[in-house]
């Protein structure tokens, strides 16, 4: 969706861009985008205090703190008391609580209540304000292929939508096995927003869903280098290194992430790594079985990296549930788990694990990415 500035500007990365509105308004002409991406017209925020809450609230939730989410659903009521109803003020309140379920700052429960009463509300005032929310809905609910429709129905109408974009290159690369495709839709969110930092997050993702531990390892260094308070860059670092032999190295990653906070679900999951990479099964299996186990369980990556990290402790037969978790909720990677992941080769001899490739293997040969970036 295009979102109009108050001044009469479009800027088409609605509720995308993490910059404060004061510098979106600096990029001019720059950001109005070719013809497919102002194709699509909609309700303008024309107040500006309420169009300053809308971007503003993006920047709090940029680094996914609890703070930062509070603040975010403060502005962005105080949004909606500026204007009333507004369809892409609802779906950033949707969004919020997303970006909160995604890491674990309140209970899902009720996260997942409040973003569907936002995607509601937004679909009540435009259906195509809340595609986006309603796709990343369907991948926290863990639908990933329908996630996958989703967020290809949103970008047929909206060709720039950075969070479609973000999380439909991660979802071919990763889920889907398409590492090409992803890669492609990568570039392509790049090139339109090259400022901000986490786009560039789905590119490690599809190196890694290549077997390219040190091109992955290359895009969240860069991520890190460029700016250090991203939590989540510095954790998936941890991943590449493991893989490419550098344990000692990805151990010292993850007392890092601990020492900066060790509360939050970072510290936790770069514990569990820690302890797997070290050999002790009793604290794997111990904080994998503990009080974030529910989180970890209905995460859309954690089953998958869980797997891992059991496999790699000799826990084969949880490991195996745990990837059957991942594979039941639409995760068809056949080469990556097949091939790919060096954690999951003590489950190679196993009978269930080869079960599971053979289920997946047709629903990956069959399935046909819809969006192409350069069409």
């Amino acid at each position: 969706m295009v979102l109009r500035r108050p001044d009469g500007g479009d800027h088409h990365r609605a509720f995308e861009d993490p910059r404060p509105a004061c510098d979106l308004a600096q990029l001019g002409d720059d950001a109005e985008g070719n013809e497919d991406e102002r194709r699509i017209g909609e309700r303008p925020i024309t107040d500006l205090r309420a169009y300053e809450c809308y971007h503003r609230a993006r920047q709090d939730l940029y680094l996914c703190s609890k703070p930062g989410l509070e603040t975010a659903l403060r502005r962005l009521q105080r949004g909606l008391d500026l204007v009333g109803g507004h369809p892409l003020l609802h779906a950033a309140i949707a969004q919020a609580h997303l970006v909160a379920l995604e890491a674990d700052l309140e209970p899902r429960g009720a996260g997942l209540e409040a973003a569907r009463r936002a995607v509601q509300r937004a679909q009540a005032l435009d259906a195509r304000a809340a595609q986006t929310a309603l796709a990343w809905l369907e991948r926290v609910e863990g639908n990933h292929l329908k996630a996958i429709r989703y967020f290809e129905n949103a970008l047929e109408d909206d060709r720039a939508n950075v969070n479609a974009l973000l999380w439909l290159s991660s979802s071919y690369a990763y889920l889907a096995g398409r590492p090409a495709e992803g890669r492609a839709i990568a570039e392509r969110l790049i090139s339109i927003d090259p400022l901000t930092i986490r786009n560039r997050f789905p590119l490690g993702w599809a190196c890694a869903a290549e077997g390219d531990w040190a091109g992955a390892l290359a895009v969240f260094e860069d991520m890190d280098r460029r700016d250090p308070g991203i939590r989540y860059g510095r954790f998936h670092r941890m991943f590449p290194l493991a893989r490419l032999g550098r344990a000692a190295e990805a151990c010292a990653l993850a007392d890092e992430t601990v020492a900066e906070d060790a509360t939050d679900m970072f510290a936790e999951a770069a514990t569990i790594f820690r302890s797997a990479l070290k050999g002790d099964r009793e604290a794997v299996v111990a904080r994998v079985d503990g009080a974030r186990r529910d989180y970890y369980w209905n995460d859309p990556e954690f089953p998958h990296w869980i797997a891992g990290w059991l496999a790699l402790v000799g826990e084969n037969d949880r490991a195996l549930t745990w990837l059957g978790r991942w594979v039941d909720r639409g995760a068809i990677n056949h080469p990556l788990l097949a091939r790919h992941d060096p954690f999951l080769r003590p489950l190679g001899s196993e009978l269930r694990f080869q079960r599971l490739l053979d289920r997946i293997e047709p629903e990956w040969e069959r399935f046909v990415p819809r969006f192409r970036p350069d069409d």
